[in-house]
């Protein structure tokens, strides 16, 4: 089963990403410029100044490091020996005269822009630790706020067809024989339950976890309101082993990690624990973003784990190339390593991978 070529990236979504782009950078420089940092051509600063203009957090400085490769990507800044030169001849156009042009041109785009105005123009508060950076991101507490954000990243992905091919993939295995399933880092269910409930076997025992007791109540909830009876619910660390957790090693026939593997310290450690709890012969299903826009590394970068890593696989941004996915997945003994789409012509605006790995069999 192959992914459908996307035919959203046309034109008019092409006009979008560019103001969008346009519209992350903006946002970045009049950053700057609020906290009082000239960035005309000629001023320079060391990266410590920078830190310290921005009075940021020491946990956000990974950020800083992000927001100086984009103004190096986009030729606004030249970076040598921690010393960052301005370059930029003219004023560009501020973040509120784009905002403005891009919601008149794009109306039905105009809650995602505000969702992400709104977090963007945080940021004194949230870098600094004047207010908790995650309520910039969920104010109030509310955790539908991004919800316009979360659905304009699924449009723009292939979100949909790996719903599609995970239901196939568990109703064809849970044919043949009894299966059990782990989820770790579930959060929402923003997979869970679409596979849940187009399964059409249920010859499955299906774990959901995820580091977080607030999120483990809220699935308790769902599965009790959609009355399945074969899926329970338990707080998992992936960073921790699982005997640690007083999770019994080698039981799953498949996890799944959707979105949130890149979230932490060390691929290396992460993907071992996950390795013990497979039964030789499972499989981890591992579905990532590999790349990104600006404009969502300035989102969630808000959220400090973003910037958790401290592996050697990722400089810049927590995210994972194919190669250092493969990479590390053979460090931790996984074999016969595939990734779902195969080849880059089935492409999406923001395309999301599926790494297949395998714990090896038993020898007979």
């Amino acid at each position: 089963m192959k992914p459908s070529l996307n035919t959203s990236n046309d034109t008019t979504e092409h006009q979008f990403e560019a103001l969008l782009k346009a519209l992350s950078l903006s946002y970045l420089i009049d950053y700057f410029i609020q906290s009082g940092i000239k960035v005309t051509q000629g001023y320079c600063y060391s990266v410590v100044e920078l830190q310290e203009l921005l009075k940021l957090q020491k946990k956000f400085f990974p950020f800083l490091n992000y927001i100086l490769n984009v103004f190096k990507e986009m030729g606004v800044a030249k970076i040598t020996f921690e010393k960052v030169e301005f370059l930029i001849n003219a004023q560009p156009l501020s973040s509120a005269t784009l905002v403005n042009q891009i919601t008149l041109r794009y109306p039905e785009k105009k809650a995602f822009i505000t969702k992400l105005s709104h977090c963007i123009n945080e940021y004194d508060k949230a870098l600094t630790g004047k207010i908790p950076s995650i309520a910039a991101l969920y104010p109030g507490g509310d955790i539908h706020f991004l919800d316009p954000i979360v659905s304009e990243m699924e449009q723009l992905s292939n979100l949909h067809w790996f719903e599609r091919f995970l239901t196939k993939l568990l109703s064809l295995r849970s044919k043949d024989g009894f299966i059990n399933m782990m989820e770790v880092g579930g959060g929402m269910g923003r997979l869970t339950w679409p596979i849940i409930k187009n399964l059409t076997s249920k010859n499955i025992a299906y774990l959901f976890t995820d580091i977080s007791r607030f999120f483990i109540l809220k699935a308790r909830e769902t599965g009790t309101k959609e009355q399945i009876d074969f899926i329970k619910f338990a707080q998992f660390d992936i960073t921790k082993t699982p005997e640690e957790q007083s999770f019994s090693p080698t039981q799953m026939d498949f996890i799944l990690a959707f979105n949130v593997i890149h979230a932490t310290p060390n691929l290396d450690i992460t993907l071992s624990n996950l390795y013990n709890l497979l039964k030789p012969g499972g499989t981890l299903i591992i579905i990532e973003y590999t790349e990104l826009p600006t404009w969502a590394h300035m989102l969630w970068g808000l959220a400090e784990g973003w910037w958790y890593f401290a592996d050697h696989y990722r400089q810049i941004t927590p995210l994972i190339n194919k190669r250092n996915w493969k990479e590390a997945l053979t460090t931790s003994g996984y074999k016969k390593i595939r990734f779902i789409p195969k080849h880059e012509k089935y492409t999406c605006p923001l395309p999301l991978t599926a790494i297949l790995a395998q714990k090896p069999p038993i020898e007979t």
